[in-house]
């Protein structure tokens, strides 16, 4: 499966509840060494 920009994506966290998650799009993904996501909900960005 190929991800692309705009894809939307839900991170659960290792020994959180079920309920403990995370929500972000990918800004950036270019299928071989780059790789961008907003995390937290707050705009932060993770290349």
């Amino acid at each position: 499966m190929t991800r692309q920009e705009g894809d939307l994506y839900t991170f659960r966290w290792h020994g959180w509840p079920d309920d403990t998650m995370e929500k972000g799009t990918i800004l950036q993904a270019n299928g071989v060494d780059a790789f961008t996501f907003t995390f937290d909900g707050n705009g932060n960005e993770v290349t």
